[in-house]
């Protein structure tokens, strides 16, 4: 697994916090199962997973909260960019880089 993977940082994250996967997922409601797949790397994260995630890990840390809410807001933006280049492609409005 490369280290800076989902699945890398999120165990990375958890431990540093002394939190078991049980504990993680009492405290952010994501399952154990689900918990222990992204973090083997046989799961993708998807935005609401990531969004529970960010919300219990960065609590406590104003700092590594707003680093954490800048990411996502950056994510929804290009997301949003995307969804909007794509509707303009199946349209015929653009053309396909």
């Amino acid at each position: 697994m490369e280290p800076d993977s989902v699945g890398a940082v999120l165990g990375m994250l958890r431990r540093r916090r002394r939190w078991t996967i049980a504990g993680l997922a009492r405290r952010s409601g994501v399952p154990p199962r689900i918990l222990l797949q992204l973090e083997a790397g046989q799961r993708a994260l998807d935005p609401e997973l990531g969004g529970m995630l960010v919300q219990t890990l960065a609590t406590d840390d104003p700092a590594i909260r707003a680093m954490a809410m800048l990411c996502c807001l950056t994510f929804h933006a290009d997301l949003e960019r995307r969804r909007a280049l794509n509707v303009l492609v199946t349209c015929g409005v653009a053309g396909s880089a």
